[in-house]
């Protein structure tokens, strides 16, 4: 009889499925196995290439070629689930992803053999359980020890009785990590993968207890009942279980219970000679090396009992038996195939030597040793909804160093988790300083002078060896009880300042084992104490650089990089006008699953050029000529320089210099011409007289202006130093923020080794850590993530194409936009020079021409005369008019898209030529001058973006992506089959009674109910069945009011009254500074940019896109259905477009908008949206122009 043929998918390409394959490519009959045969005919990896890669290997090692050209090759696990060539999948993926691969396969209706650990927890694997037995599919948990043949010679000696009866069972698998598998982002240590010793080692030992404890008593598909058990867990670095021990009990069918331990670790090795002892009334069984693939077993026995228990007799037989573990050349996972071909052969859906039963009840106790060890996982591999685990898995690091905290004073790391108890106390106290006026009393200091303050208080020994932190406002926070002398009124002085009074006082108890609840889930924490503690250890981090660098709330900056071990590529950088940039850090701490990080990130801040007085002005002016200091230059100085902070220093005058801060500005004249008098003398002396005659110094540049520090304090401007650290407040102009640019942008590598450079220069918080028990790595953290496939784009007649790198770009001569509009009239206004109106005309027919190529339809070609040339000397909008009134006049029609040519970066009317477009209803597009010369008018990639915004800001279309391409596997994706309206609203938060930064969507039932109608209005249909929003009461609203207004309509009634859309809650929290890192080396970069390749997929939620400049900073995406990664709803992002726009538009004030900062006052946030309402609405009519007619689509105007 021929054997029976079994076919073969391998899912995933590591090395357990390598050593897999090699032992299905032995022949069957090398083991004396006749009845049946495998061929492997599929191989599914992240890419046809890998999959490829894997083939040639293995099969090279197994040195045959027969059956490897037929096998396919795969680039997704969909494709394989979907193949008809495959009988049974073997998944071996890490055990984090076996719940989603399984539940993929079974329910494409293939059979399953899955390594183990089947799941995570026992949920999963029930489920599983009960999703094969429904469908009638062959499933089993792959434990390989069980098919050896040492497993069965060791239950056979067990049965009969060779040792006695049995009394328990220890059985142990530990390993010594060595430093790779100790790497963080190591499957063996990475949480996000199920790492630790329990899932990945604790199956060899639980499969002896299993083999020698459980009753073999009832059917296949009655449930296993639970065990007792105690456990204990030591936890490493990661908090994955480094050291597990378990103690369980084990009911036999004739009413006794036996005890069987089960030690897993990642620290120590297992004894070789001792890795399984059983216990008998009469002797004992030893299980030699290893736990999964013993080599040997020895088993010594008594006569009796007594005999056993008598010390030093030896025993009556002793025997070993021997096994090859590599038998003619298999790895020993050949008789776990075996098994699964002949249950296959015989219609069986479950093994009887694995039954599924003792799967499930494994995974139930490993629960119960968790749960009493305190070991969990993250939520999205513990789940039981099906997640999206396509992509090719890359190994990246992010700008986060986990903190380690202990109740120790000087930590030692032992595990991620605070290792505090109930009595771990620290404390916060209030903290009131005051200025000492000369009349004793008290005077509040401005905010500025806080942290100078406390530096100084601290240097006076009061808190004798204790070591505070400061918020730089009103608190401070300590590791323990200060001194009764700091909780008085205290009087001190601030050198270069004065005299100060301190009182610290109201101390409250703060419990960090609140905090470890928390962010591990465990227990019910205090609110406040979390708040608090978490509060404590950003003010813990925020203090040393607070007191000596200049700094705010979260970031500190400096301008002496190498004494933070960074190169001077990070030394301030020179702007315009008196402007230097200095490198900046944020930092703050994160809670993460588990444990805390300290996450630092880059960033920069402008300060006032330090150094001396005569050098700033000549920068400030751009030349050395000071007689081109006029009036207007005079006032901007003194503007800029007001409260700046100065060093003066008198030649030959001993004492040091003086610091002082410029309270009155830069004098009008010279120190020849500035005059005062000298004591009670009438007699007027000049500024360079008198420090010739008091000082014996003759100044060097007598010929320019003077610093008066406060009124008639006056000095020569040769003698004062600017110190650094002063703040530039005003918001950098056009041409210093281009200067900026390059140095604000870092090249991935550069800012992860600057960040890591600063969390190991901890020279500013080493002080404070210590006393709170914190530790903080020097190694950012590894993590795992994946990179999608890309989408298909769609141009419609004129093809497709792949995006590539995260971008793609139209082809010349081949593509064209998908539906191009048709622009019967525009309109041409020139803000420049009179006699290059030609050359206006000239490049306009070109560009036109070039748009015209990808599809676009203009008119004849513009003449001279529709180029309308803007006089400064009129309003700019009664330019746009006449203009306006040129083009209709010359097309017949009024004009659908008015362009304007400017010459200047940032025009001060581009704002009014925009507004006055959206008023209008008429698309707007502004061109730089330099961008319409002949070499740009005719490149290709300029007029591609002209195109793109033109048709869409006249109601074309631009590009599609292709039907089931937008999960990049050629299957539909979730939006493809749940077409939906996507709301975005980010709720305003108010803590600690300080208003954040608010964006409200007002009126949202009422825009609810308006999109709808237009919906309906513009395309005929009911809006789609499902909506992405958050606040589910407005949408209900709109919704039943959208119903009521549309009761009368006979063509949709019935599907309006049956209207009900489902709501999908999308949380996206963007502002925050995690930043993820690939390298070269692990093809986890791309592009010139060196940022992790576009789609990538870090932890389920943070989607990525290649950037232009700087690291791609991912957004985290929570979807509150289900477990979806979603990227970046549309109208969120165009919302956020239009509000810059309407900013823009706000009348100005002093050069700047009403509200220039985003996290303005309330008040300053009322005004806004008071304007904007008032503005928008004044825009009706022109918006409605935009919206079209019925079955028009709407213009984007905002483009």
């Amino acid at each position: 009889m021929a054997p029976s043929t079994l076919r073969w998918g391998i899912v995933a390409t590591g090395w357990i499925s390598s050593k897999f394959c090699l032992d299905l490519l032995v022949d069957p009959a090398t083991r004396d196995v006749s009845d049946v045969k495998h061929v492997i005919t599929a191989v599914a990896s992240r890419s046809t290439a890998k999959a490829g890669a894997f083939v040639e290997d293995v099969w090279k090692e197994a040195g045959v070629t027969e059956g490897k050209d037929k096998v396919k090759l795969f680039g997704s696990y969909d494709e394989i689930y979907a193949s008809k060539d495959v009988d049974v999948l073997y998944i071996g993926t890490p055990h984090s992803h076996h719940y989603q691969n399984v539940l993929a396969a079974l329910n494409a209706g293939k059979s399953v053999l899955c390594e183990k650990s089947l799941t995570v927890n026992g949920d999963q694997a029930a489920t599983l359980v009960t999703l094969a037995r429904s469908k009638g599919l062959f499933f089993m948990e792959a434990v390989w020890t069980r098919f050896q043949p040492v497993s069965y010679k060791v239950q056979e000696i067990i049965r009969s009785g060779a040792i006695g009866e049995l009394r328990s069972v220890q059985a142990e698998l530990s390993v010594n990590l060595d430093e790779k598998t100790r790497d963080p982002s190591h499957r063996m240590v990475n949480p996000t993968l199920a790492g630790g010793a329990l899932l990945d080692l604790g199956p060899y030992p639980w499969t002896w207890l299993a083999l020698l404890l459980l009753p073999a008593a009832g059917a296949l598909k009655t449930p296993c009942a639970p065990l007792k058990l105690s456990a204990s867990i030591l936890k490493g670095p990661t908090g994955v279980d480094h050291s597990t021990v378990a103690a369980i009990q084990f009911p036999q069918e004739d009413g006794r219970v036996l005890h069987g331990t089960l030690t897993t670790g990642l620290e120590a090795q297992t004894t070789p000679s001792r890795v399984v002892v059983a216990q008998g009334s009469k002797g004992y069984l030893e299980i030699h090396w290893a736990t999964y693939r013993p080599d040997a077993f020895t088993y010594s026995s008594w006569d009796t009992e007594a005999d056993y228990g008598t010390p030093g007799k030896a025993p009556s037989k002793t025997e070993t038996f021997k096994f090859d573990v590599r038998p003619r050349g298999i790895w020993g996972f050949a008789w776990e195939a075996d098994e699964v071909a002949r249950c296959i052969r015989d219609g069986k859906t479950e093994s009887e030597r694995m039954p599924l039963r003792e799967t499930v009840l494994m995974m139930r106790t490993f629960d119960e040793i968790r749960k009493q060890g305190g070991l969990d996982f993250p939520e999205e591999i513990m789940t039981l909804e099906k997640r999206d685990l396509r992509g090719r898995e890359i190994k990246l690091e992010i700008n986060a160093f986990q903190m380690v905290l202990t109740s120790d004073p000087d930590p030692i790391r032992t595990s991620p988790h605070m290792a505090i108890d109930d009595k771990t106390v620290w404390y916060q106290y209030n903290v009131v300083i005051n200025i000492v006026k000369k009349d004793k009393s008290n005077a509040v200091p401005p905010k500025k002078k806080l942290r100078a303050a406390w530096a100084a208080l601290e240097k006076t020994g009061i808190f004798d060896k204790i070591k505070p932190v400061y918020d730089g406002r009103n608190i401070c926070f300590s590791p323990s009880v200060l001194p009764d002398d700091a909780l008085k009124s205290i009087d001190f002085v601030v050198p270069d300042d004065g005299n100060y009074r301190i009182m610290i006082n109201d101390p409250i108890e703060l419990r960090p084992c609140e905090l470890v609840k928390w962010y591990t889930g465990k227990g019910d924490p205090t609110v406040g104490d979390v708040q608090s503690c978490l509060a404590a250890l950003n003010v813990l981090f925020a203090h040393g650089p607070g007191l000596l660098l200049p700094s705010n709330k979260t970031t500190f900056f400096i301008n002496n990089p190498r004494d933070f071990g960074l190169t001077d590529a990070h030394k301030p950088a020179m702007l315009p006008r008196g402007v230097e940039l200095w490198r900046g850090f944020f930092q703050s701490v994160r809670a993460a699953h588990n444990t805390l990080y300290q996450n630092i990130d880059t960033t920069s801040g402008a300060f006032i050029q330090s150094g001396n007085m005569v050098d700033f002005l000549k920068r400030f002016l751009g030349t050395s000529n000071f007689h081109a200091l006029d009036e207007r230059d005079r006032l901007r100085l003194n503007r800029l320089l007001r409260h700046c902070g100065v060093l003066i220093e008198i030649p030959g005058v001993s004492g040091g210099p003086m610091h002082r801060k410029i309270g009155v500005g830069i004098t009008q004249r010279d120190a020849r011409s500035t005059t005062f008098k000298l004591g009670d003398s009438e007699k007027e002396i000049s500024i360079e007289d008198y420090f010739k005659k008091t000082y014996s110094c003759s100044l060097k540049q007598p010929h320019l202006p003077c610093v008066e520090i406060k009124k008639g304090t006056i000095f020569p401007m040769e003698f004062v130093s600017i110190k650094p650290g002063n703040k530039y407040l005003k918001k950098l102009d056009a041409e210093q923020q281009l200067r900026a640019t390059d140095f604000q942008t870092l090249r991935p590598s550069e800012r992860l080794k600057a960040i890591t450079a600063i969390s190991a220069s901890q020279d500013l918080t080493r002080p404070y850590l210590p006393q709170f028990g914190i530790e903080v790595s020097q190694n950012p953290r590894k993590v795992l993530g994946r990179v999608l496939a890309p989408p298909i784009i769609d141009y419609k007649a004129s093809g497709t194409q792949r995006v590539d790198q995260g971008v793609w770009r139209m082809q010349k001569g081949r593509t064209r936009l998908a539906e191009p509009t048709q622009i019967k009239s525009y309109a041409i206004v020139a803000s420049v020079q009179e006699r290059k109106g030609g050359d206006v005309m000239q490049s306009m027919v070109d560009i036109l021409r070039g748009c015209s190529d990808l599809g676009i339809r203009f008119p004849a070609p513009p003449r001279a005369n529709i180029v309308f040339i803007h006089d400064p000397k009129h309003a700019a909008e009664e330019t746009l008019k006449r203009a306006i009134d040129i083009g209709g006049s010359t097309f017949g029609s009024r004009p659908e898209i008015l362009f304007w040519i400017f010459e200047k970066a940032n025009d001060p009317d581009y704002h009014t030529f925009k507004a006055f477009g959206m008023r209008e209803g008429i698309a707007t597009q502004a061109l730089q001058m330099k961008n319409c010369q002949a070499r740009k008018a005719g490149d290709f990639q300029f007029l591609i973006n002209m195109s793109l915004k033109m048709n869409a800001k006249n109601r074309g279309w631009n590009h599609s992506l292709q039907g089931n391409s937008t999960n990049g596997a050629g299957a539909a994706g979730w939006l493809d089959k749940n077409p939906a309206m996507v709301f975005g609203l980010i709720e305003p938060s108010e803590i600690g009674g300080r208003a954040k930064r608010q964006e409200i969507i007002q009126d949202l039932a009422e825009m609810v109910f308006k999109l709808l109608k237009i919906f309906l209005k513009t395309s005929n249909r009911v809006p789609p069945p499902s909506f992405i929003f958050y606040k589910i009461e407005a949408i209900k609203e709109g919704v039943e009011r959208f119903k009521e207004s549309e009761k009368d309509n006979e063509k949709h009634k019935a599907e309006i009254l049956a209207f009900d859309p489902k709501l999908t809650f999308l949380l996206a929290m963007k502002r925050h500074h995690i930043r993820a890192f690939g390298s070269r080396e692990n093809k986890s970069v791309e592009g010139k940019s060196d940022n992790i390749p576009a789609g990538t997929v870090i932890d389920s939620y943070a989607a990525a896109h290649t950037g232009i400049l700087g690291t791609t900073k991912p957004t985290r995406y929570v979807v509150m259905t289900g477990n979806r990664a979603v990227s970046l709803p549309a109208p969120v992002y165009y919302a956020d477009v239009i509000a810059g726009k309407i900013r823009g538009w706000m009348p100005a004030q002093d050069g700047e908008t009403i509200s220039s900062d985003s996290n303005g006052s309330p008040h300053s946030r009322e005004s806004d949206l008071a304007f904007c309402k008032t503005y928008l609405r004044d825009l009706e009519a022109g918006h409605a122009k935009y919206l079209g007619e019925p079955g028009e689509r709407a213009k984007m105007w905002w483009m």
